[in-house]
């Protein structure tokens, strides 16, 4: 959504249908577009070399905000890189790791042109992560590869804070706990707008905790998921400091999924683990309706 006319960017996982090699595009409004791809699902016998996904619970990679160091501080300056040895956190990310689901957001100090996550050890692409050009704190969703000895290189276009929380990784199939992607048409599980129910209202109050078991929702979503491909909107009433998703039965984690500090209606895309029961939950720091649609999920 873009209901001020900013540039906006957003990570989307769109299902295909067999031979045919095209998706569909609408917009409500006059708009130029721009589609980067960072890759794709295929059925394994196609893929054979093809990776496996493993969620985990959201963890903070990085903190520029942070003291000084390869997973902290300083803060961006402009028309710089940086490089960040993502295996090297306190994530538990595993030396298989080939690819990773991250949450990227910039905090920046004035208005933001764009950053570009990339695999380390390879030239900068002509693509990008998100873009921020109102100076407020935005979030994307990123799935990027690894690079050299598991890292990978960040550029900013200005002077700004950065956040990297990870959800999951793609690794070799054959280990314990690798799931595979299912797609499904995107189907709208939740909206706070609607009648009170489990999948409806009321809107969700500031600092308030909710559970979404997902399975039970109307868009057919089975039991063995193990994760979620989500497209998370929020509708605030005022500002919203951030949104944070995670897998119910298990505590809130210092992580963030998408903020909306200047009170806008923001959308990103959140790959989130299911918990013990198929169920997600959903904390919100400043009161704000809450809109979650799938476009597939991940299972044995």
């Amino acid at each position: 959504n873009s209901l001020d006319a900013r540039i906006k960017a957003n990570l989307a996982i769109v299902p295909v249908q067999n031979g045919i090699d095209r998706v569909n595009v609408f917009a409500t409004n006059r708009t130029e577009v721009i589609a980067d791809l960072s890759g794709y699902f295929a059925i394994p016998q196609n893929a054979p070399n093809g990776l496996a996904f493993y969620p985990v619970t959201p963890c903070r990679v990085v903190d520029t905000r942070n003291p000084s160091g390869p997973l902290g501080g300083p803060a961006f300056t402009r028309a710089q890189t940086r490089t960040f040895p993502v295996q090297s956190s306190t994530c538990g990310i595993p030396s298989t790791a080939r690819a990773y689901s991250f949450n990227a957001t910039v905090v920046p100090s004035e208005p933001f042109s764009y950053l570009t996550m990339w695999p380390t050890g390879s030239a900068l692409p002509t693509v990008s992560t998100l873009n921020a050009l109102t100076g407020v704190v935005t979030a994307n969703a990123a799935i990027t590869p690894a690079g050299t000895n598991g890292a990978i290189d960040v550029f900013f276009t200005n002077n700004a804070h950065f956040v990297l929380d990870i959800n999951g990784y793609f690794a070799p199939a054959g280990q314990a706990g690798a799931l595979k992607f299912y797609p499904v048409a995107p189907c709208r599980v939740s909206d706070t707008r609607n009648a009170t129910g489990v999948f409806g209202g009321p809107i969700m109050a500031g600092q308030e905790t909710r559970d979404y078991p997902i399975p039970s929702s109307a868009c057919g979503i089975p039991s063995t998921a193990r994760a979620y491909s989500l497209s998370a909107t929020v509708v605030p009433t005022g500002a919203l400091g951030y949104l944070t998703l995670w897998p119910q039965g298990h505590p809130i984690p210092i992580a963030s999924t998408l903020n909306a500090t200047d009170g806008a209606i923001t959308s990103n895309a959140a790959i989130v683990p299911a918990g013990p029961t198929g169920a997600i939950r959903a904390f919100t720091s400043n009161q704000t309706h809450l809109i979650l649609d799938i476009n597939g999920y991940f299972a044995p």
